[in-house]
């Protein structure tokens, strides 16, 4: 191993680390690995406990099926019943840092400014808007892999690694979220226009594997119930979630949201059309291709997905600010930022690359330390301790329920008996 090899091993490492770290720290009050997410105790460690291991990798949740997810909850067959909630919040920070380490790599083709492609990547893993529902949990592993795909289609590498890992990547997203399904175009137009084998590797890899999950979403036995949608919320609901949080962040959002309103989404709209303006006549056409293309898909991939869950749960209203659905945020803004940082880098404004990367890690300190729904617990190794008595008390006792939820909210996980006496 050479020198420069050996210091790109021990930037990388010490880049991982330091992601997952931040990933673990980031929830104020009660520690991430001290307390469950809803479905990751409820669903996936639940059914991973009480149904065959193989038989819960394509088991249907919320509509469809989601690998990743299904593949980690198998872990806590293994370990210790009070390590469960460290095993999970450690799992969710591990995977996303490694999705991290990926698109920093994959960015490398279309970004030459280091801070615009850390800020890209950091943002697979700090996105402002992940505190709320993305932070240390395997439920919604879903929403940072399909950045990753986004990019792992427009990467450019086409060494035996980077074909790999691209086809690894898009393979996995398609079998834990059928909105992978909205990247096929976006790879189709990659695959015509540049015409390489390792672009057609990459696609094929993703619709061979969304065939996987549309076959596995017949037999799933899971439905869905979508709040009601009106056409009259998008609008909205884009402008301030997407482009407002985007501009200034979610910590000081909901306060500008109900002293500016409407102003809020203007001036976000305007700053983004200065960026946009100063950038697309200085670059090529790739550049600008994919700078409107990336927009384009922010876009579908924020209205369509809030459409078919239902408007109505991210509703907002001139003296409400609902932070609710902050999962759907996650891709668009991200992608909206890639597009934001391949057009600005090929400016040569240098000053202009300084904003965007200071406003962007700005935005991300500010918002880094929220309080989430698990801030308030329960301690997991404190709940179980109680099952734990339950169950030796009460010998005939198969399972017990241990809550995962403050105040009554009814998100329990389903542990056997068998592992707590």
């Amino acid at each position: 191993m050479t020198r420069s090899q050996l210091r790109s091993v021990v930037i990388s490492t010490v880049a991982f680390v330091t992601v997952v770290v931040l990933q673990l720290l980031r929830q104020r009050g009660h520690h991430s690995w001290d307390t469950v997410w809803a479905e990751d105790g409820r669903i996936y460690a639940s059914d991973a406990q009480s149904h065959p291991a193989l038989a819960t990798l394509f088991r249907g949740y919320a509509g469809y099926v989601q690998f990743v997810p299904r593949l980690l909850a198998l872990g806590v067959r293994i370990v210790s019943p009070a390590d469960i909630a460290r095993y999970l919040a450690v799992a969710s920070a591990v995977v996303t840092a490694l999705l991290a380490l990926f698109v920093y790599r994959a960015t490398g083709g279309w970004v030459r400014s280091p801070g615009l492609r850390l800020l890209i990547a950091a943002t697979v893993a700090l996105a402002p808007a992940a505190y709320l529902e993305a932070t240390a949990n395997i439920a919604n592993l879903g929403w940072p892999f399909l950045l990753a795909s986004f990019w792992a289609i427009a990467a450019r590498g086409e060494e035996r690694f980077d074909v790999i890992s691209r086809s690894v990547v898009v393979g996995l997203t398609a079998l834990t979220t059928t909105l992978a399904a909205l990247l096929v175009p976006w790879s189709i137009a990659f695959t015509v226009h540049r015409r390489r084998r390792a672009d057609k590797v990459v696609l094929i890899s993703l619709c061979a594997a969304l065939g996987v999950q549309i076959i596995a979403d017949r037999f799933a036995a899971s439905t869905n119930t979508p709040a009601s949608s009106s056409l009259g919320d998008l609008p909205t609901e884009f402008g301030v979630r997407v482009l407002a949080s985007l501009v200034v962040g979610e910590r000081y959002l909901p306060d500008l949201w109900l002293h500016l309103g409407a102003w809020l989404v203007v001036g976000a709209v305007g700053v983004l059309v200065v960026v946009f303006v100063l950038s697309l006549a200085r670059v090529g056409a790739d550049q600008r291709g994919f700078g409107l293309g990336a927009i384009a898909l922010g876009a579908v991939f924020f209205l369509l997905p809030v459409w078919l869950r239902g408007t109505e749960g991210m509703r907002l209203s001139s003296h409400h600010f609902n932070p609710a659905g902050s999962r759907y945020v996650l891709v668009p803004v991200a992608m909206l930022l890639s597009a934001v940082a391949v057009l600005v880098d090929r400016t040569r404004i240098r000053w202009v690359i300084g904003v965007v990367v200071a406003q962007g890690v700005l935005i991300i300190v500010l918002s880094y330390a929220l309080v989430s729904p698990r801030s308030d617990g329960p301690f997991w190794r404190a709940e179980l301790a109680v099952a734990m008595k339950t169950c030796q008390s009460e010998v005939h006792r198969r399972t017990v329920d241990v809550p995962i939820t403050p105040g009554g909210l009814g998100w329990i996980t389903t542990m056997p008996c068998s592992r707590l006496r």
